[in-house]
């Protein structure tokens, strides 16, 4: 294929599709040769070829021999993957409870860059009318401050953008948050009152070892009301059955008739 077939199959198919295409096949094979994987995705050998290439160098790709297959770095997404699902699957029905023994509003959040972002609320009898949407900047939440925290513990770089006021509580400075994330490491559990919206106060826990913990469970309402120390206990019984259930091996059901040989 010359270099002009090349360049017009990259106008018609963006740069996504082409690896999509690869990993997709790749998906269902133990290995496959430069030319295979260009037959079966009708991209041309030269770009299967550098695809290829950056895919080897962030490990989603292996090389062995003359073959391509998937590396560990897919591996570990699709582990990742299952196991946030899991997670969110343990943890929703833990809200309800949460929810009822506290009556304030419920989140289940995760970090996004520098912004946390609710996946799931359930709505207390106690809610915020004025609680707004799911996105906010991390540093001016409870979720935010408590996976940032999580970050620190993991030694992670913080990720965060320009520290902008939402409210005159909100934290602006870097040295007053790293002082505020290391309080939290140490309580495991993270409380922003009026640094998000006026009137409101949320505390949030992680699910799961900080070292580990990705997600957050979180309970948000009015200022006046919300009593930490007395949430707080709500929020890690929920986070730790949560976590415990996602995390626990099931045992693979024997199929009818298979039965173990006794010799």
């Amino acid at each position: 294929m010359t270099a002009a077939d090349d360049e017009g199959a990259t106008g018609s198919q963006s740069v996504l599709e082409r690896i999509a295409a690869v990993l997709e096949v790749l998906g269902w094979a133990e290995g496959m040769t430069l030319a295979q994987i260009s037959r079966r995705t009708n991209i041309p050998r030269s770009s299967v070829h550098r695809i290829l290439q950056q895919m080897v160098d962030i490990h989603w790709v292996e090389r062995v021999d003359l073959k391509y297959r998937l590396g560990v770095g897919v591996r570990e997404l699709g582990h990742r993957t299952m196991a946030q699902s899991r997670v969110r699957r343990s943890t929703v029905p833990k809200m309800y409870q949460v929810r009822d023994a506290t009556g304030f509003n419920v989140h289940f959040g995760v970090l996004v860059g520098g912004d946390s972002i609710n996946l799931e609320t359930i709505w207390g009898s106690r809610a915020v009318t004025s609680f707004g949407g799911s996105r906010q900047p991390a540093h001016a939440t409870s979720a935010g401050k408590m996976l940032l925290a999580c970050r620190m513990e993991r030694g992670e770089d913080l990720g965060l953008p320009e520290l902008v006021p939402v409210t005159k509580y909100t934290i602006t400075s870097e040295q007053v948050l790293v002082r505020e994330l290391q309080k939290i490491r140490k309580e495991e559990a993270a409380i922003a009152r009026e640094e998000c919206y006026l009137n409101t106060a949320s505390v949030s826990v992680p699910i799961g070892p900080m070292k580990n913990a990705t997600h957050a469970l979180s309970v948000s309402g009015p200022a006046d009301l919300v009593r930490p120390h007395e949430v707080v206990r709500h929020l890690r019984a929920a986070a730790s059955a949560a976590w415990t259930e996602a995390t626990s091996v099931v045992p693979r059901r024997r199929r009818p008739g298979h039965l173990r040989s006794t010799g």
